[in-house]
């Protein structure tokens, strides 16, 4: 992902409404005909009024038929009324309209992730974007209905009483101007205050986020119980706790002793418009009906006024921030390449490749070369922090190299599109996920693209090796894998047969698995591997792992070092030549006799 740049606040609100428009078109056309039949009601109040005080008044004076003083009446019932019945309707819309909108711009917000280049998630900064833009969906909901509002209902009031104003006396519609400016430039002026304190406390709101689930989260009650570390991240949790609060009440003292300020202007332009309109009624310029009328709405205008810049372009300035962040996030650009599908098990090729995290100036990989034919069994071995799994992403595609190039059926991978890239990859990472989902759907999720077959499912799983009771799992293969869903706990082993099942059950012709069996007995481990061994024949496949013995049934071995290949070649030629190979085998070796 590259930096974020400046985007102007009319084009992200565009940008929000075309999609909230395509997520409800239906609800959106009705919400906003409601809403203007509201703001239109609202401001025809004050001319109900005047026309009613206008009757009554001359109703006391002349004595004729109270035809028109009934109409008048009749007129205004209704505007009253009209408020809260179409509030009402507004209300029981918004809570669907809420939901749907809310559910689009998640699918966009994950529809995004999963197409930001894996490296980036090594990215500080770019997680700290993706946890703003992850905070600006809410808001951006919000955003949008306070756009709506301020559209439907404030904008026609507005009109339609400064029009009446104008006509009475332009002079009151120009001190209400007056009298609103402060507030309007106090919201832009805190809008881009807390525009900023977004960018601050994205980090800190990260690390107090972990801090709890290292607290709370099921994963990690029982190790922080035990080992006594609730008080440590207790401590942790409540010092990112202040210092987020902190900072929020810096800003939002700064922004309210603005807004005291300017709030004197406003109450002088009160009292100056109550002297005109006194004014003007005792000279005759207006009538006692227009005077009663702007006196009894006077206070709906103001309310309805400092809603809209207080509440409204308020609520608009404040979170403009993190939506700005969730539109540009979405609008980032994705890498893009070749739709190109490799259908047989490729050659990979490795030209000079180096490649380093960000933010770190040494090379987990440094100036690899390599080719491995079609349809080989390689072991990649060595030492922790050796550059083994780093190695694994790079000749996967996961990874693109910082220098050189990797190559995959003939196709340099930083230019084939990753979705067919990955079409006929399998892969079993180290640090698997535990889904608390059922079984069949923990092994089936590698292959979403057609229906769950079964049958599949069962020869996955046996082929991992994992033994199905009706004690573990009670309702076959729908048994839900935790307890959170009134499902079942498993080992860690068993945990990481499924994981193997499910790189197994997704239709491949390479498949990488990087420290597959580290929870599994040795004994059981080398079953798994002989399986291994005779359904990846044809197959170009990578075993990472720190077992030498499993390494046995490679056609070659790789062992790295400091990010480099320090030895190549099959077990029995590296076993009889001195090197770090033997000495870790030997070295292994020891502990099982």
């Amino acid at each position: 992902m590259k930096s974020k740049n400046p985007k102007s606040l009319f084009k992200m609100l565009i940008s929000l409404i075309i999609n909230t428009f395509k997520a409800c078109p239906i609800y959106f056309t009705f919400k906003s005909f409601i809403e203007l039949m509201l703001g239109t009601f609202l401001a025809l109040n004050i001319i109900a009024l005047q026309s009613l005080f206008d009757e009554v008044s001359i109703s006391l004076t002349d004595d004729r038929m109270y035809g028109k003083l009934i109409i008048d009446l009749i007129f205004l019932f209704i505007c009253i009324e009209a408020n809260p019945f179409l509030n009402c309707i507004n209300t029981i819309i918004y809570g669907d309209f809420e939901k749907k909108v809310t559910l689009k711009f998640e699918y966009l917000f994950n529809q995004k992730c999963s197409k930001i280049n894996p490296i980036d998630f090594e990215n500080t900064s770019i997680l700290d974007e993706i946890d703003k833009a992850k905070k600006g969906i809410i808001n951006s909901v919000r955003l949008v209905t306070s756009v709506m509002d301020a559209v439907f209902i404030y904008l026609p009031y507005f009109v339609i009483v400064g029009i009446y104003l104008y006509n009475i006396k332009p002079s009151l519609i120009i001190i209400i101007l007056v009298i609103f400016l402060p507030s309007l430039i106090a919201q832009i002026v805190k809008g881009k205050l807390f525009y900023n304190l977004e960018d601050t406390i994205a980090p800190i709101r990260r690390e107090y986020n972990y801090y709890e689930q290292c607290i709370t989260s099921r994963e990690y009650f029982k190790e922080t119980r035990i080992l006594g570390a609730y008080q440590y991240f207790n401590k942790l949790y409540s010092k990112t706790l202040v210092i987020l609060n902190q900072k929020n009440f810096k800003v939002k003292k700064k922004s309210t002793f603005m807004e005291l300020k300017l709030k004197v202007i406003t109450i002088s332009g009160y009292l100056i418009t109550l002297i005109l309109l006194t004014n003007n009624v005792l000279n005759g310029s207006i009538t006692i009906g227009t005077f009663g009328a702007v006196l009894a709405s006077y206070q709906l205008l103001t309310n309805m006024m400092n809603e809209f810049i207080s509440i409204t372009i308020g609520k608009v300035m404040k979170e403009s921030g993190s939506v700005r962040n969730f539109v540009i996030f979405l609008e980032q650009p994705e890498k893009s390449g070749d739709k190109i599908t490799i259908d047989s098990a490729p050659e990979i090729i490795v030209d000079h490749a180096s490649f380093n995290y960000p933010n770190r100036n040494e090379e987990a990989i440094s100036d690899v070369s390599l080719v491995v034919h079609s349809g080989e069994t390689v072991a990649i071995v060595g030492e922790n922090g050796a550059g083994k799994s780093t190695f694994v992403k790079l000749i996967s595609g996961l990874y693109l190299p910082s220098k050189g190039k990797v190559s995959i059926g003939g196709y340099d991978t930083s230019e084939i599109d990753t979705s067919h890239l990955f079409m006929n990859i399998s892969s079993v990472f180290q640090n698997y996920q535990k889904y608390k989902i059922s079984l069949e759907d923990n092994v089936a999720i590698s292959d979403t693209e057609t229906v769950i077959d079964e049958n599949r499912v069962e020869c996955a799983l046996n082929m991992a090796d994992l033994n199905i009771t009706n004690e573990v799992f009670s309702d076959g293969y729908k048994t839900i894998l935790s307890k959170e869903f009134d499902g079942t706990d498993l080992s860690g082993g068993q945990w990481q047969r499924i994981a193997i099942a499910r790189g197994l059950y997704k239709n491949h012709n390479m498949i990488l698995l990087d420290e597959p069996t580290a929870a599994i007995d040795p004994n059981e481990e080398t079953i798994i591997y002989q399986k291994f061994k005779e359904i990846s024949k044809g197959k170009t496949s990578f075993i990472v792992t720190h077992r030498l013995g499993a390494a046995k049934i490679a056609d070659r071995i790789l062992v790295f070092s400091d990010g480099q290949i320090l030895q190549d070649g099959t077990h029995n030629a590296l076993i009889n030549t001195e090197g770090k190979y033997r000495d870790m085998f030997y070295a292994q070796s020891k502990w099982y006799n």
